[in-house]
């Protein structure tokens, strides 16, 4: 279940949300620093280069180190990511998306205030990007703040209704706050958008669970683990649903 824009992986869109060319040419250099398809170390190398060229300026110039930190984070040197992106924030304080991918590494070092704060940041310049409102509402639903990690997860499925990731997490808000039938039928929504993903069914059966419906959790869990036979937490459930523990 993961998605491009970050909850599992840290960067999709490379350039400023939203970014346009400036009216130079691009180096080619500048080019393959911003290209959608290319090896990180090819990135990175294209990215110093055009960082080193002093051809950058301004928001142009952020955006070829907050490139550069995508090609960090894929190769996982998060120190040097965080440096670059720290870089981007300065030379752009607008830079929706750098605050966003900065969020992203405060969450992997378990600095969930300081995600918290990028994540927020990135949505007051942007508001139509969905994925920081998704993450924002993952810290919130750590935090066991259910009231806004769904508010969160209902503004990603405003701008992207087929967000599978806010369906499945909104459903878990749903299902801690008690408020189970929402639960389901969010997971419900999340099965109809991919109906081999475990985990929603596994989310689904416990929320039936936790209503009483043995019958239909036990169903959902089996199909949970008819999709992942190593599923042990399914395993566990459905004894549960079964009367067997």
């Amino acid at each position: 279940m993961a998605d491009c824009a970050g909850r599992v992986r840290p960067g999709c869109r490379l350039r400023a949300v939203p970014q346009t060319a400036s009216a130079r040419t691009l180096s080619l250099d500048a080019q393959r620093c911003e290209a959608d398809e290319i090896a990180p170390a090819q990135r990175i190398a294209a990215c110093t280069a055009a960082i080193k060229s002093g051809a950058d300026r301004g928001t142009d110039l952020a955006a070829d180190y907050g490139n550069r930190a995508v090609g960090w984070i894929a190769q996982k040197d998060f120190d040097h990511a965080q440096a670059d992106l720290d870089e981007a924030i300065e030379l752009n304080p607008n830079y929706a998306l750098a605050y966003y991918n900065r969020g992203n590494l405060w969450r992997k070092k378990s600095d969930a205030d300081r995600a918290l704060a990028d994540y927020t940041r990135s949505i007051a310049i942007d508001a139509k990007y969905g994925p920081a409102f998704g993450n924002r509402g993952i810290i919130w639903l750590d935090k066991k703040q259910w009231s806004r990690a769904i508010a969160d997860f209902t503004a990603a499925l405003r701008i992207d209704p087929d967000d599978i990731i806010a369906f499945y997490r909104r459903g878990q808000a749903y299902s801690a706050s008690g408020q189970h039938d929402l639960a389901i039928a969010d997971l419900t929504s999340g099965i109809r958008l991919d109906d081999s993903a475990a985990q929603l069914y596994f989310s689904r059966g416990q929320a039936y669970l936790a209503k009483g419906d043995r019958a239909q959790a036990a169903a959902d869990l089996r199909k949970a683990l008819e999709i992942d036979p190593a599923f042990k937490e399914a395993a566990a459930a459905l004894k549960n649903a079964d009367g067997k523990l």
